[in-house]
């Protein structure tokens, strides 16, 4: 699996975080990606 995509498991991490007030940077440091990649999923998616 490429380094470059979220994993399934990225993102049940990230709507965890996000239930739990975080921001994008403070996720994105936890799953180890930028703060853009992690606005543009929780856009998407």
């Amino acid at each position: 699996m490429s380094k470059l995509h979220l994993t399934i498991s990225d993102r049940i991490r990230i709507e965890g975080m996000l239930n739990n007030g975080f921001s994008f940077a403070g996720i994105g440091r936890t799953v180890g990606k930028n703060r853009s990649t992690i606005s543009r999923e929780v856009q998407n998616n």
